[in-house]
């Protein structure tokens, strides 16, 4: 193999010089913070809205909660009646001091007392309380629609009984 001539050698270079410009694209950097902010805000919010305490935050959550799991329309009103049921119970104990688990549905309205809670939500904790009995061994034929008021109306019954001009009534 023939040597190569020091004419042929050529010289070193360094690495090549590419002319790339700005490794992101500003406009891309601003996307990306736009998504970073917007990820912040739901995060927050949702940090806010779930920091609320207190027997009545609770009892909502847990109301909005059996009405996304649709147990209703999936023929589990068994279930769905059971969960109100405890729901309510949970509220009216820890609001009202009351043993609300022990009682039935008759002795828990009389045990509130008259000014204790709004007669209509008293009359409407007893009927759904029932209800859940009801349900429980098989002799009511309530239909999903009417399973889904009945948690409407909790809402309202705890919304109504947590609101600022109810409480300062009282």
């Amino acid at each position: 193999m023939p040597l190569l001539a020091a004419a042929q050698l050529r010289p070193l270079r360094g690495p090549f010089e590419l002319d790339a410009g700005p490794l992101i694209h500003p406009v891309v950097l601003v996307l990306i913070m736009m998504l970073a902010l917007a990820a912040a805000f739901f995060i927050l919010r949702r940090s806010r809205r779930w920091r609320l305490v207190g027997p009545a935050a609770v009892a909502e959550r847990e109301l909005v909660r059996l009405l996304g799991l649709r147990l209703a329309e999936q023929g589990r009103l068994k279930e769905h009646y059971a969960l109100l049921a405890a729901c309510l119970r949970r509220y009216v104990a820890a609001v009202y001091g009351l043993p609300a688990p022990a009682l039935t549905p008759t002795e828990l309205a009389t045990a509130l007392a008259p000014g204790s809670m709004d007669p209509g939500s008293v009359d409407y904790l007893r009927r759904v309380l029932g209800t859940g009995d009801l349900v429980r061994f098989d002799h009511t034929g309530k239909t999903p629609e009417e399973a889904r008021a009945d948690v409407l109306g909790a809402l309202d019954v705890i919304r109504a009984a947590s609101s600022p001009t109810s409480a300062s009534a009282a």
